[in-house]
C-alpha cells in the first residue's frame, strides 16, 4: 500500500514502507528507489539512489549512530557521509524527498515540526513549535473574539476557493478539519478545552495561520 505525497496541492509521488525501508516513486517515473533505509549500521555502505547530493560523492558510508529524544520517545539518527542526518520514522532532517542532499554551505532547509497523524513527533518540545507558527499580519486573517469562550468568527482579506481549515491545540495536535468554499467569513464552534490554539487555512499555494485564545 502506497502513501501519496503532496507539496501543496502538487502531486509529488508515493512511498510504502517495509521493515524500516521506505520505498519511493517519484511523479517523474514508474520506477521505484529507496528512499531510506534506517536498518543501517555504523560503517554500513551507502550508495546515492535519489535526488541531488551536491556535496556528496555517489557512495557514503554511515559515519555516526546516535539517538534523538523527540516528543514521542527516542529515535535512532544516522549520519550519511560527511553533511546528511536521517531520523528514523521522519527521515532526512534537511530535505525530505532528497535525503543524500545537504549543502556544505549554509542556507539548507531544517526540519521545524513533524506531525505524525495527529500525534506530535518532533521536536522534543510541541508547545516550542507550536508556538512558533509564523503568523501572517493582522490584516491578512482575523478571527474574533480573540480571546473567545467558544464561537469565532473568521475572515480574511484574501477569499479563497474551496479552502481546508485546521485547528490545533497547543500539542500540535489536530482538533478540527473541515472543508469550505471560501473564506469570505467562517463560522466556527470551538467545544475544547481552554487553552492556546492555531488556526491553519490552506487553498492551493496559500497557506494563513493565526494564534488564538479559548478561555
Amino acid at each position: 500500500n502506497y502513501k501519496k505525497i503532496f507539496t501543496g496541492s502538487n502531486y509529488r509521488g508515493a512511498i510504502r514502507e517495509i521493515s524500516k525501508v521506505i520505498y519511493f516513486v517519484p511523479d517523474t517515473s514508474s520506477n521505484e528507489v529507496v528512499l531510506y533505509n534506517f536498518n543501517l549500521n555504523l560503517g554500513d555502505t551507502v550508495v546515492a539512489s535519489y535526488g541531488p547530493h551536491v556535496c556528496e560523492p555517489d557512495t557514503m558510508y554511515v559515519q555516526n549512530v546516535d539517538s534523538l529524544l523527540c516528543s514521542d520517545g527516542w529515535h535512532r539518527r544516522l549520519k550519511i557521509g560527511n553533511f546528511v542526518w536521517w531520523l528514523e520514522g521522519i527521515g532526512s532532517m534537511n530535505y525530505f524527498l532528497e535525503p543524500f542532499n545537504n549543502l556544505c554551505v549554509s542556507g539548507n532547509d531544517e526540519l521545524q515540526c513533524m506531525f505524525s497523524d495527529t500525534l506530535f513527533t518532533f521536536p522534543p518540545s510541541p508547545i516550542q513549535c507550536a508556538v512558533g507558527i509564523d503568523e501572517l499580519p493582522p490584516t491578512s486573517i482575523r478571527i474574533y473574539p480573540n480571546p473567545t469562550t467558544k464561537n469565532i468568527t473568521i475572515t480574511s482579506d484574501e477569499i479563497l476557493t474551496s479552502p481546508t481549515l485546521s485547528i490545533l491545540n497547543s500539542l500540535g495536535q489536530e482538533v478540527l478539519f473541515k472543508k469550505y468554499s471560501t473564506t469570505d467569513e467562517i463560522q466556527v464552534e470551538l467545544d475544547r478545552p481552554s487553552g492556546i490554539y492555531f488556526l491553519r487555512i490552506e487553498a492551493r499555494d496559500k497557506i494563513l495561520t493565526q494564534k488564538f485564545i479559548k478561555n
